[in-house]
């Protein structure tokens, strides 16, 4: 599986197994936040959203519930990693 960043201080990693694919956004700006289309074939239902960032760096990741759409469009919080998980 392929995902490709236009922005070259965002870095994003894609993998998939079976029903399951799992896209992983890396925002290196350290104070600066990233808006973000996603254009992945088939990358789209059910899923879950989780986040990575200073305000939450102890505690753990906030997670949300999503639906992932095609063309969806989410901005993505300074240094931070993001990762979007549907099944």
């Amino acid at each position: 599986m392929k995902s490709v960043s236009s922005n070259e201080n965002v870095a994003c990693y894609l993998a998939g197994k079976r029903n399951r694919k799992a896209l992983i956004i890396i925002n290196k700006q350290e104070a600066t936040k990233a808006a973000v289309t996603l254009s992945i074939p088939g990358f789209s239902g059910k899923g879950t959203l989780k986040q990575l960032n200073r305000d939450n760096a102890k505690k753990g990741p906030s997670s949300e519930s999503i639906t992932v759409t095609e063309k969806m469009k989410l901005t993505v919080p300074a240094y931070s990693l993001t990762s979007i998980i549907v099944e």
